[in-house]
């Protein structure tokens, strides 16, 4: 999509300057910081997605609410993002800056999802098999769903591997319907 082009260009830029000037992880901390309130601000979303409202009156909002929450260099790549009119891409830049991130810093994302939520041993657990079997650092992205019985699903990149009852259950009743 055209979106996740150009939020690959304006990721890879901030990628790369923040490389250059040594503040990889403030400016990571920073877009998760700005991700966070984004995603819990209702009325923030809106603001940065309407058409109806100027660049200008956005940036108004964001110079009042993020200057002295953000790093320099951040701070000026927002602005330049507004001024650009691409603030409403500011959550497919993080998702490309965070892909980035990753493959410099050998990090593998696997979404699991179990029934009920993991203990931390078992969580640790996982971590280190995954990372034994990837030969990678892994972050494991939680999510819960109760209907899938036990067991758990894993995605990792494009694939995923599904050990969880509910899928058992779905395999055994198509052998049965087919037979």
């Amino acid at each position: 999509m055209l979106q996740d082009r150009i939020a690959h260009r304006y990721a890879k830029s901030l990628f790369e300057l923040a490389l250059e000037k040594d503040i990889l992880e403030q400016v990571k901390d920073d877009l998760q910081a700005l991700d966070d309130l984004f995603h819990k601000s209702y009325d923030l979303r809106v603001l940065l997605r309407s058409p109806v409202i100027t660049s200008r009156k956005k940036w108004a909002v964001l110079n009042q609410l993020l200057k002295a929450k953000l790093s320099d260099t951040v701070f000026q790549f927002l602005h330049i993002l507004t001024l650009k009119g691409r603030e409403a891409l500011l959550d497919f830049v993080w998702n490309e800056f965070e892909k980035l991130y990753n493959a410099h810093k050998n990090i593998t994302v696997v979404q699991v999802q179990t029934a009920v939520p993991l203990e931390v041993v078992d969580r640790q657990q996982l971590i280190r098999t995954l990372e034994a079997q990837l030969d990678t650092q892994v972050d494991l992205k939680e999510a819960v769903d109760p209907e899938l019985i036990a067991g758990l699903e894993l995605r990792i990149g494009h694939k995923l591997y599904d050990g969880t009852i509910a899928n058992a259950l779905r395999k055994i009743k198509q052998e049965l319907v087919l037979n």
